[in-house]
C-alpha cells in the first residue's frame, strides 16, 4: 500500500498528521525513448492546396537526396505536422523517399472545419498534388495513423498506391462509437445525432478496394483498435499481401516515434517486396 493511500485510510479521530513527498518526478512525464537527430540532406518546402469547400490545406513536403520513392502522410486525431516532425523525418529516411504532409482541415496550419467525410474527400486532392509534384512514374507510400487511416485507405482504394501502412486503424464509426461506450459509466447512454448519423464515408467498403501490400499495426492495449476491430480491418481488406504487428501500449503509442512501431514497418517493407513477386510469380504460373 503506497504512502499516499495510507493517509486516506487513517482514521480522523486519530488525528494523525501525514505526509507524502512530491518531487520533480511528480510532474514530469519521462520520454519512452530517445530519438535520433533529424536525418541529415532533406530539406522542408512549405505546401498549399485547396481542399473541398475551398478550404485551404498547408503542410510540408519534404525532400530527400536523390530519393526513390514518395511517402503520402495522413496523421491522427488532435495531432498534425508539428507533432509528427520526426516521424516525418525518419519515414524520409526509412523510405528512401520524399514525404508529403499536410495538416487536415480544422487542424494545425489548415483552413477549414473539422470533418471526416470532408478530410477523405481531401485525401484525393491531396494525392492529385503529389502526382503534379511528380509526373514521373515512382512508388508511393501510403500511410495513416488513427483517424488519418479512413483517408489512408481511401487513397489506397481509390489512387495507385504500391504499400498502406494503417497504424491503430479502425473499420467503420461503430469502431469509435464502441470504444466510447466502453469507457463511458453504465449510467451514460450515448446517441448519436446528425453530424455523425449522415456520415458517407466507409473504410469497410473502401477496403474492399485495396490491392497494395497493407500493413496493420495496432497496439496490445488499444481500445478502439481492438483485436476484433483489426480483425475486420483484415477481413475487409482486398490486398493479397497484408500483414498484422502488435506492439506493446495503447492507442496513442503506434506511431514512429515508437521503436516497435518502426521495427514492424521495416520488417515488412523488406518482406513485402519478396511476397508480392512471389503472388505475381504464382499468378504468371496459373495463367499459363
Amino acid at each position: 500500500m503506497n504512502r499516499l493511500l495510507r493517509c486516506s485510510l487513517a482514521p480522523a479521530f486519530l488525528a494523525v498528521a501525514c505526509a507524502t513527498p512530491v518531487e520533480a518526478g511528480s510532474f514530469i512525464r519521462n520520454r519512452v525513448e530517445t530519438l535520433a537527430p533529424l536525418p541529415e540532406g532533406a530539406r522542408r518546402t512549405n505546401i498549399e492546396l485547396r481542399g473541398v469547400n475551398n478550404a485551404v490545406l498547408r503542410g510540408w513536403l519534404v525532400h530527400k537526396t536523390d530519393s526513390q520513392r514518395t511517402v503520402l502522410l495522413f496523421h491522427g486525431n488532435g495531432q498534425g505536422i508539428l507533432s509528427s516532425m520526426w516521424s516525418i523525418y525518419w519515414y524520409a529516411d526509412a523510405f528512401d523517399a520524399d514525404v508529403l504532409a499536410l495538416d487536415a482541415r480544422g487542424f494545425g496550419f489548415s483552413d477549414g472545419t473539422p470533418s471526416i467525410d470532408g478530410s477523405i474527400a481531401d485525401s484525393l486532392r491531396i494525392y492529385d498534388r503529389l502526382r503534379e509534384l511528380y509526373p514521373e512514374p515512382r512508388p508511393v507510400v501510403v500511410i495513416g495513423q488513427s483517424m488519418g487511416t479512413a483517408s489512408a485507405i481511401h487513397v489506397a482504394a481509390n489512387r495507385q498506391a504500391d504499400l498502406l501502412v494503417l497504424l491503430s486503424p479502425f473499420s467503420s464509426l461503430d469502431d469509435v462509437l464502441d470504444a466510447y461506450r466502453n469507457q463511458a459509466p453504465w449510467y451514460v447512454q450515448l446517441r448519436v445525432d446528425r453530424s455523425l448519423s449522415e456520415i458517407q464515408s466507409s473504410p469497410t467498403s473502401d477496403l474492399r478496394r485495396v490491392a497494395a501490400p497493407t500493413l496493420i499495426v495496432r497496439g496490445t492495449d488499444d481500445r478502439l483498435s481492438t483485436e476484433a476491430v483489426v480483425a475486420r480491418v483484415v477481413r475487409a481488406c482486398n490486398a493479397k499481401v497484408k500483414e498484422v504487428c502488435a506492439v506493446r501500449g495503447a492507442h496513442d503509442d503506434v506511431h514512429a516515434t515508437n521503436s516497435e512501431v518502426r521495427a514492424c514497418i521495416e520488417g515488412f517493407t523488406a518482406r513485402a517486396v519478396a511476397d508480392v513477386h512471389a503472388v505475381g510469380n504464382a499468378e504468371l504460373g496459373a495463367e499459363r
